[in-house]
């Protein structure tokens, strides 16, 4: 009878013990998760104390539906689900086919232009370590299922243009700023621009625009058009330092720094609490010998899809008074330079992070939610009604390319 006792007290013992350790011992994808909340937690850029609250309680919900992930694609649906919460298009967690495409389009870049090699060299030899690349080894004999903003394959009908005016006002679209679609574009794009330089009036449109690499108009398109070099400068705010970043300041002494504390006004004492450095952001535009010097009107359209390096474009169109925008606003904290970039201890996946705050001159610092808005304005509001398949008979049914016309010819 004894023995049965302790055989019955060992058997429930076990039972308990297996429970808990069910309940203590993390699955890899919980692991992984824990590791993306405590980046969020310490590097990105937007989010307020309150918002951290709250992702810190949504957090521990999610732990329990994390370690019913199966595979990969299940794991990365769940996390980007509990970060879309976030409003960031830049913060996300890649599935393995983009994650390999990031990885080559940064070495690409490495390679051809030499000033984003030490920038890019950190998560180039991170995913160069034999750990990492031996979980990509079926990705690299399919690449179907990347985002055409990664892949290294060019795109035919990236860059599009025809005339809607004959001789008085041309059309431009730009699908996507990707690295890969660079090159080609530049002999389209110079092509275009001798049709287009005596026309009056040039509309470019970067709605549903994504972005890409921020070159394609600093150092291609831009060039091309311009009569005289364009400059802009900004202030970027970050919360942790990423091992990717350089010449930054201690934000407690931004009281010495006149500029910025006049630009953040009263903000500065939140600024202070909430960041930890902060650097300058230098944008150059440098006239091609080439240019066709367009002296014409420009107008540039913009939308809610407007967002990365896209709408850093436009806020460089805002800022230096280059052109006219016009539509929506463009996407809600999408202006960013590079994301922090992190290879997830056990899947090896690629989180990107939103960890910088960029004061681009057209943030409004009334209150807390204005100064991490990121938001570019439009000259003109005009609601957007894009076609993906716009062109000479359908332009006239477009509404911005509508307001254009209003104010260029009177003719609708």
């Amino acid at each position: 009878m004894k023995n049965k006792k302790v055989v019955i007290f060992i058997f429930f013992f076990l039972i308990i013990l297996l429970f808990n350790y069910n309940s203590i011992v993390y699955t890899c994808y919980q692991r992984d998760f824990i590791f993306i909340c405590d980046r969020i937690i310490e590097s990105y850029s937007f989010i307020s104390y309150e918002e951290e609250q709250s992702f810190i309680k949504n957090r521990d919900k999610y732990l329990k539906k994390i370690r019913n992930c199966i595979d990969d694609d299940e794991f990365v649906k769940e996390v980007n689900l509990f970060l879309s919460n976030l409003y960031s298009i830049h913060t996300r967690l890649n599935n393995r086919f983009d994650s390999y495409a990031i990885y080559e389009v940064y070495k690409n870049v490495s390679s051809e232009q030499k000033e984003y090699e030490e920038k890019f060299k950190y998560i180039v030899s991170e995913f160069e370590k034999k750990d990492v690349l031996n979980k990509y080894t079926k990705v690299k004999r399919n690449k179907t299922k990347i985002n055409p903003v990664y892949s290294l394959e060019t795109n035919d009908n990236n860059f599009r243009y025809f005339t809607i005016i004959e001789n008085k006002i041309g059309y431009i679209r730009i699908e996507n700023l990707a690295h890969a679609n660079i090159n080609v574009d530049s002999y389209k794009v110079k092509k275009c621009l001798n049709n287009f330089k005596n026309f009056e009036t040039l509309i470019i449109d970067l709605r549903g625009n994504y972005g890409g690499d921020s070159t394609y108009f600093t150092d291609m398109f831009l060039p091309m058009i311009i009569k005289k070099n364009l400059h802009m400068e900004n202030y970027s705010l970050i919360r942790s330092i990423t091992p990717a970043t350089k010449n930054i300041k201690d934000i407690k002494k931004i009281d010495n720094n006149i500029e910025l504390k006049d630009k953040l006004k009263k903000q500065s004492g939140y600024i202070k609490n909430r960041y930890t450095y902060y650097y300058k952001l230098y944008t150059n535009v440098i006239k091609n010998k080439d240019s066709i010097e367009y002296d014409g009107k420009l107008y540039f359209l913009i939308d809610e899809n407007t967002a990365s390096s896209a709408a850093y474009f436009a806020a460089l169109v805002k800022d230096t008074k280059l052109g006219i925008l016009v539509g929506n606003n463009t996407m809600p904290e999408s202006i960013g330079n590079d994301a922090a970039m992190y290879i997830l201890p056990m899947s090896k996946l690629l989180l990107r992070i939103n960890d910088e705050l960029i004061l681009s001159n057209d943030l409004d610092f009334g209150n807390n939610r204005q100064l991490t808005n990121g938001v570019i304005y439009p000259n003109i509001f005009t609601n957007s009604n894009l076609n993906d398949n716009l062109n000479y008979n359908t332009a006239k049914y477009d509404n911005c390319i509508n307001a254009i016309l209003e104010i260029e010819t009177n003719f609708k």
